[in-house]
Protein backbone atom coordinates (compact mmCIF):
# COMPACT_ATOMS: atom_id res chain seq x y z
CA UNK A 1 0.00 0.00 0.00
CA UNK A 2 1.57 3.65 -1.31
CA UNK A 3 0.99 6.40 1.51
CA UNK A 4 1.76 9.78 0.26
CA UNK A 5 1.23 11.56 3.88
CA UNK A 6 1.34 15.17 2.65
CA UNK A 7 -1.48 14.25 0.55
CA UNK A 8 -3.43 12.15 2.99
CA UNK A 9 -5.49 13.18 6.34
CA UNK A 10 -4.58 10.80 9.15
CA UNK A 11 -8.38 9.28 8.96
CA UNK A 12 -7.79 8.48 5.11
CA UNK A 13 -4.66 6.88 6.13
CA UNK A 14 -6.13 5.18 9.18
CA UNK A 15 -9.11 4.38 6.65
CA UNK A 16 -6.72 2.49 3.88
CA UNK A 17 -4.50 0.53 6.30
CA UNK A 18 -7.98 -0.95 7.43
CA UNK A 19 -8.91 -1.83 4.22
CA UNK A 20 -5.51 -3.40 3.56
CA UNK A 21 -5.74 -5.52 6.80
CA UNK A 22 -9.23 -6.48 6.09
CA UNK A 23 -8.66 -7.39 2.60
CA UNK A 24 -4.89 -8.40 2.19
CA UNK A 25 -3.48 -9.48 6.17
CA UNK A 26 -6.15 -10.94 7.55
CA UNK A 27 -5.54 -14.36 6.76
CA UNK A 28 -1.92 -14.13 7.62
CA UNK A 29 -2.35 -12.37 11.35
CA UNK A 30 -5.17 -15.11 12.14
CA UNK A 31 -2.57 -17.81 10.78
CA UNK A 32 -0.03 -16.24 13.19
CA UNK A 33 -2.89 -15.41 16.24
CA UNK A 34 -3.69 -19.25 16.10
CA UNK A 35 -0.08 -20.70 16.13
CA UNK A 36 0.08 -18.04 19.59
CA UNK A 37 -3.20 -19.30 21.06
CA UNK A 38 -2.04 -23.15 20.82
CA UNK A 39 1.52 -22.47 22.35
CA UNK A 40 1.46 -21.33 25.91
CA UNK A 41 5.16 -20.28 25.67
CA UNK A 42 4.56 -17.83 22.61
CA UNK A 43 1.87 -16.25 23.93
CA UNK A 44 3.64 -14.99 27.50
CA UNK A 45 6.76 -14.39 25.65
CA UNK A 46 3.82 -11.81 23.39
CA UNK A 47 1.74 -10.77 26.90
CA UNK A 48 5.44 -9.87 28.32
CA UNK A 49 6.58 -7.98 24.91
CA UNK A 50 3.24 -6.09 25.32
CA UNK A 51 3.30 -4.88 28.22
CA UNK A 52 7.26 -3.77 27.73
CA UNK A 53 5.91 -1.69 24.77
CA UNK A 54 3.33 -0.05 26.56
CA UNK A 55 6.31 1.64 28.83
CA UNK A 56 7.53 2.91 25.37
CA UNK A 57 4.74 3.85 22.99
CA UNK A 58 4.01 7.62 23.63
CA UNK A 59 0.33 8.11 25.01
CA UNK A 60 -0.05 10.48 21.67
CA UNK A 61 -0.58 7.66 19.86
CA UNK A 62 -2.37 4.64 21.93
CA UNK A 63 -3.67 7.13 25.16
CA UNK A 64 -7.34 6.02 24.25
CA UNK A 65 -6.23 2.08 23.56
CA UNK A 66 -3.74 1.59 26.42
CA UNK A 67 -6.35 0.53 28.99
CA UNK A 68 -8.45 -1.68 26.37
CA UNK A 69 -5.24 -3.32 25.56
CA UNK A 70 -4.02 -4.04 29.02
CA UNK A 71 -7.88 -5.58 29.54
CA UNK A 72 -6.73 -7.80 26.34
CA UNK A 73 -3.45 -8.74 28.37
CA UNK A 74 -5.10 -10.10 31.43
CA UNK A 75 -7.57 -11.78 29.70
CA UNK A 76 -5.27 -13.68 27.55
CA UNK A 77 -3.32 -14.29 30.98
CA UNK A 78 -6.21 -15.75 32.61
CA UNK A 79 -6.78 -17.19 29.50
CA UNK A 80 -3.63 -18.96 28.88
CA UNK A 81 -3.45 -19.81 32.88
CA UNK A 82 -6.88 -21.29 32.67
CA UNK A 83 -8.56 -19.16 35.36
CA UNK A 84 -10.82 -17.88 32.58
CA UNK A 85 -12.36 -20.01 29.98
CA UNK A 86 -15.67 -18.92 28.48
CA UNK A 87 -14.10 -16.78 26.19
CA UNK A 88 -15.03 -17.52 22.37
CA UNK A 89 -12.44 -18.67 19.75
CA UNK A 90 -12.63 -16.29 17.53
CA UNK A 91 -12.52 -13.56 20.66
CA UNK A 92 -9.13 -15.27 21.85
CA UNK A 93 -7.67 -15.02 18.06
CA UNK A 94 -8.66 -11.23 17.44
CA UNK A 95 -7.41 -10.76 21.17
CA UNK A 96 -3.80 -11.87 20.11
CA UNK A 97 -4.20 -9.76 16.74
CA UNK A 98 -4.80 -7.51 18.27
CA UNK A 99 -1.54 -7.35 20.68
CA UNK A 100 0.72 -8.78 17.78
CA UNK A 101 -0.42 -5.67 15.57
CA UNK A 102 0.40 -3.20 18.20
CA UNK A 103 3.66 -5.09 18.96
CA UNK A 104 5.24 -5.77 15.61
CA UNK A 105 6.94 -2.72 13.98
CA UNK A 106 6.65 -4.23 10.24
CA UNK A 107 3.00 -3.94 9.64
CA UNK A 108 1.41 -1.73 6.81
CA UNK A 109 2.67 1.15 7.62
CA UNK A 110 6.19 0.18 9.44
CA UNK A 111 5.86 1.78 13.08
CA UNK A 112 9.47 3.57 12.92
CA UNK A 113 7.91 6.11 9.87
CA UNK A 114 7.32 9.68 11.41
CA UNK A 115 4.24 11.03 12.45
CA UNK A 116 1.91 8.08 10.21
CA UNK A 117 3.78 5.09 11.75
CA UNK A 118 1.17 3.90 14.35
CA UNK A 119 -2.36 5.07 12.25
CA UNK A 120 -2.24 1.48 11.17
CA UNK A 121 -1.84 0.48 14.48
CA UNK A 122 -4.47 2.83 15.81
CA UNK A 123 -6.93 1.70 12.66
CA UNK A 124 -6.56 -1.89 13.43
CA UNK A 125 -6.57 -2.05 16.97
CA UNK A 126 -9.72 -0.13 17.26
CA UNK A 127 -11.81 -2.25 14.85
CA UNK A 128 -10.38 -5.45 16.60
CA UNK A 129 -11.42 -4.08 20.13
CA UNK A 130 -15.15 -2.97 18.74
CA UNK A 131 -15.26 -6.61 17.50
CA UNK A 132 -14.63 -7.99 20.77
CA UNK A 133 -16.28 -5.67 23.27
CA UNK A 134 -18.97 -7.71 24.59
CA UNK A 135 -16.56 -10.25 25.34
CA UNK A 136 -14.05 -7.71 26.84
CA UNK A 137 -17.25 -6.44 28.91
CA UNK A 138 -17.98 -10.28 30.13
CA UNK A 139 -14.64 -10.75 31.00
CA UNK A 140 -14.87 -7.58 33.30
CA UNK A 141 -17.59 -8.46 35.02
CA UNK A 142 -16.18 -11.94 35.37
CA UNK A 143 -12.86 -10.45 37.33
CA UNK A 144 -15.18 -8.34 39.74
CA UNK A 145 -17.46 -11.67 40.87
CA UNK A 146 -13.90 -13.84 41.52
CA UNK A 147 -12.02 -11.25 42.76
CA UNK A 148 -13.53 -12.24 46.42
CA UNK A 149 -12.10 -15.63 45.54
CA UNK A 150 -8.07 -14.56 45.01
Amino acid sequence: MEIKESKQSEEEIEQKALIEFQTNQIQLWTDKAETYSKEKSKLEKLLNNTVLKFKKVSQKYFGSLVIPLKNIVELLSDYKNGRYTEIPKNTITASIIALLYFVVPTDIIPDWIISIGFLDDLAVVSHLLKQIQSDLDEYAKWKIENSNDE
